[in-house]
């Protein structure tokens, strides 16, 4: 993946995503100067689970029948069991996560894997590329987020260095 400018995440959602996970990793894509884009089978707004109940409502930047994996650099995939019970209803989720796993983009799966292999996922996709958080776990949800964001990051910080390295 050579990047010429910001990377260019997808964050697949479906109404009860996790809105924790989906606004963590978000926050820290736009923070380190990546785009992140909401994908969703719902249209116009997707409606997040926060815990215990209903959360906050968050604009659709495209339908998930309208995208490619080629279209971006990474994929994130706050998942509940809601949002993926919803997400596995259409093809177009396995086309899209199999597209980037196929092209060795990071993929980061949030809130267990078995949510993924039970709906959308083989169960031979741990690949190199894809990050996997298990539920209801801080220090996974985190060692899973900072191997994503580095992976996702290394080519613009490796540019990085090596510009400040011919600079010296």
């Amino acid at each position: 993946m050579t990047q010429t400018s910001s990377p260019k995440v997808a964050m697949l959602v479906a109404n009860g995503f996790d809105e924790i996970a989906f606004t963590t990793v978000q926050k820290l894509i736009l923070k380190q100067g990546g785009v992140a884009q909401v994908i969703s089978s719902e249209t116009a707004m997707a409606n997040g689970w926060a815990g215990n109940a209903w959360g906050c409502f968050y604009p659709v930047d495209a339908q998930l029948n309208t995208i490619l994996a080629y279209d971006f650099d990474a994929l994130v995939v706050p998942g509940d069991k809601r949002s993926m019970e919803r997400l596995s209803k259409t093809a177009h989720t396995k086309r899209i996560i199999d597209g980037f796993i196929a092209s060795g983009k990071p993929v980061l799966l949030t809130g267990g894997m078995d949510i993924y292999t039970d709906t959308v996922l083989s169960e031979d996709a741990s690949v190199e590329t894809v990050y996997v958080s298990e539920a209801d776990n801080t220090e996974s949800f985190q060692t899973a987020t900072v191997n994503f964001l580095a992976s996702l990051f290394k080519e613009s910080d490796t540019t990085d260095e090596d510009n400040a390295r011919e600079a010296a």
